[in-house]
């Protein structure tokens, strides 16, 4: 077992800073947000994807620390009692979604208005 933090706690440290920072403190693995309420501010999915570079510079800073990603976090309130959050939280997500899951290998069934949605 290891001990990680939800960096999202850290969100106003660059990332480099907060790698050094939890490391220092003993933390092996860290969950970072990737969109959403948890915010991007250490994964920027749309700067990292169909970038080869970029993601093994990113993955060099965390590896390079003894660290591990536990988890990679987005999440919005679909289900939210005002149907305009509600709505944009499904629109977000789908958007997401399809630009982070290849068609070809997965899908993901998010509800709209009650009504399955496939992306």
């Amino acid at each position: 077992m290891k001990l990680g933090v939800f960096t999202v706690l850290f969100s106003a440290k660059g990332l480099e800073e907060m790698l050094d920072y939890v490391t220092a403190k003993g933390v092996e693995a860290v969950e970072l947000g990737t969109g959403g309420h948890p915010g991007d501010a250490h994964c920027r999915v749309d700067e990292l994807l169909g970038n080869k570079q970029k993601q093994q510079e990113f993955r060099n800073k965390i590896e390079s620390r003894g660290l591990i990603v536990s988890a990679l976090s987005c999440h919005e309130n679909v289900l939210h009692p005002q149907k305009k959050i509600a709505e944009a939280a499904d629109d977000f997500l789908c958007g997401f979604y399809s630009i982070t899951i290849p068609k070809s290998r997965n899908s993901l069934t998010t509800r709209d208005s009650g009504k399955p949605t496939t992306v």
